[in-house]
């Protein structure tokens, strides 16, 4: 029985399926983060923290990307690996509808869908969890620590 010698090409397992999605995503928020404002730490930009992100993104898909992952260790790629795919859309849905709308109704949307759809919750739960989620995420951020957020649809600003 010979011996296999050299390298063998790496196979593709959710693992790697998402690490490629997530380092495509990590470059994308990089990018649009400089169209932002980044600022300087001591007063940040809009931008600043969809850099400190992207680098996370990017940083994180790197090290998944470069583990060497045997057929046996990883996950096989199945039809659910595609969720990866709306899951980064709809952030950037998110993203886009936050500056017009305000927190309150795309966070909402966005706990919903990913409770709903992407995670198969039944409706009460996935109402009654993003409803909370909004609501803590809107009184932490904006009247706990006076984040600036657009003026929200909703609420009216602030």
């Amino acid at each position: 029985m010979a011996e296999h010698t050299g390298t063998t090409r790496p196979q593709w397992t959710k693992n790697r399926f998402a690490g490629l999605i997530f380092l495509l995503a990590g470059l994308a928020v990089i990018l649009h983060a400089f169209a932002l404002s980044i600022g300087s730490w001591q007063e940040p930009g809009p931008g600043m923290w969809p850099l400190v992100i992207g680098v996370a993104l990017v940083l994180a898909s790197v090290a998944v990307l470069s583990q060497r992952i045997d057929a046996a260790e990883g996950e096989e790629f199945t039809p659910r690996s595609l969720l990866a795919v709306p899951a980064m859309l709809s952030l950037y849905v998110f993203v886009w509808a936050f500056s017009l709308l305000g927190s309150t109704v795309p966070g909402f949307l966005l706990a919903l869908f990913w409770l709903k759809v992407l995670g198969r919750r039944s409706w009460p739960i996935s109402i009654v969890v993003s409803v909370v989620a909004t609501a803590v995420f809107y009184v932490l951020f904006v009247l706990a620590l006076g984040v600036p957020f657009p003026d929200d649809v909703l609420l009216g600003g602030r």
